[in-house]
């Protein structure tokens, strides 16, 4: 009889190869603290330390549902999440077991959460203890949950400002893949993914193809190209609800993918900002189908261990640039990106570019630099696209070109 399988936390953290760097480099995420905005979490789990406070896995948290102390989780969703993160049994690991879990209740029995109680969450973890004067805040926050964006949409501006304030933010895109208009999937990624600082996240198969679920971009209102990255999400066993275990899909499972390598950058280089961190989780990108739209897959699916052995790094992971005025007869804007050498050695760096279109020049104000050991090099990007550039009729109705960055024979494209 031919066998079937199944994914799950073995086969995922091997497909992002989370395990080389636990296993290789050491990395578990041990010192470092993500904030599950969640259902919850079912910290009586023994794979989630079997209890709540200090001395245990989860360290802590609140229940803004029910606005008390005792963040439990009665829906399941958050101890999904939880268990992809920081998992740690003989039958379940997660992405970084070594994880503390800040359990953040959000979302109520039946899976839905207002937003007045989001916006009170976000500001919560970045001073739990209300005290300016101890820094307690989470290290980086995963939001596994979504509502549709607005013009002037308070979560995506909390979001940004936990950014500023040295938080990490990891949303999943949503799971409207199949819908948006003429049901192409484009435009529909989610608030708070839709923030210009969130690390969006859609979700692929094990084979790294694009789930149909996913949400795609760009984003409503601000036309950002999102996600960022993929992670997995299709057939992942986790944590569930009492002491048992769940298989599960979405862009749900494929964030704290994301978070859980996070946490493992952050272990390896605590002083990095949440700006580098994003940079360079999205720079390790495994692409797979060089025909996917950026706006479906982003820089294609996040691994672990490119994020924490890679010296080259190119902040920010995406150029976003401003919406062309067609009013004028040559349009152009500028964007800075930043080069860095995080190698013991100093490299040589070549750069190229790929215009999207006839009448669109992309431009670099270097393509050769050397940086020493350690160093960094601000580089910008000009665009200049002529009226002439015919309108594209179809979504995502936008065009896309890269910039190249060669090192040592490797490598590395930004969108």
């Amino acid at each position: 009889m031919e066998r079937t399988f199944r994914a799950n936390l073995r086969s995922s953290i091997k497909q992002i190869q989370a395990d080389r760097v636990q296993n290789e480099l050491g990395y578990d995420g041990s010192g470092v603290v993500v904030g599950i905005l969640d259902s919850g979490i079912d910290y009586t789990h023994d794979a989630l330390g079997g209890g709540f406070g200090d001395g245990f896995q989860v360290c802590g948290g609140f229940d803004f549902v029910n606005d008390d102390a005792d963040p439990m989780d009665d829906f399941g969703h958050g101890t999904l999440v939880a268990g992809i993160v920081g998992a740690k049994s003989e039958d379940l690991t997660g992405v970084a077991p070594g994880v503390s879990l800040f359990a953040v209740k959000v979302l109520d029995s039946q899976g839905y959460g207002l937003e007045s109680d989001i916006l009170a969450a976000i500001d919560y973890c970045l001073d739990p203890d209300g005290n300016p004067a101890t820094d307690d805040a989470v290290d980086i926050l995963n939001m596994s949950f979504g509502g549709s964006p607005r013009a002037e949409d308070p979560i995506i501006k909390a979001v940004d400002n936990a950014t500023r304030a040295g938080v990490l933010c990891v949303a999943a895109s949503g799971n409207s893949g199949n819908f948006g208009v003429d049901d192409s999937g484009f435009e529909t990624i989610g608030s708070p993914a839709a923030a210009k600082s969130a690390l969006a996240v859609s979700a692929c198969d094990a084979q790294f193809i694009l789930s149909p679920f996913s949400a795609k971009g760009p984003t409503p209102f601000t036309c950002l190209m999102k996600p960022e990255l993929l992670a997995p999400g299709e057939d992942i066993t986790s944590t569930w609800l009492n002491n048992s275990e769940l298989i599960a899909y979405g862009t749900s499972m494929a964030a704290p993918h994301v978070a859980g390598v996070a946490a493992l950058l952050k272990q390896q280089n605590p002083d990095w900002t949440p700006q580098r961190l994003k940079a360079t989780l999205v720079n390790s990108g495994d692409h797979v189908n060089p025909k996917d739209s950026p706006y479906a897959v982003g820089n294609g699916c996040v691994n672990a261990w490119t994020a924490c052995t890679r010296t080259l790094s190119i902040q920010p992971g995406m150029l976003n640039f401003s919406p062309v005025e067609l009013s004028q007869p040559v349009w152009q804007d500028t964007l800075n990106f930043i080069v860095t050498n995080k190698s013991t050695i100093a490299k040589d760096f070549a750069l190229d570019v790929k215009s999207p279109h006839r009448g669109i020049t992309l431009d670099l104000s270097t393509y050769h630099t050397n940086l020493e050991a350690g160093g960094k090099k601000t580089i910008t990007a000009i665009l200049q696209v002529a009226s002439s550039v015919p309108i594209q009729k179809e979504y995502p109705f936008g065009y896309t070109g890269a910039i190249f960055c060669i090192s040592d024979g490797i490598l590395m494209m930004i969108f």
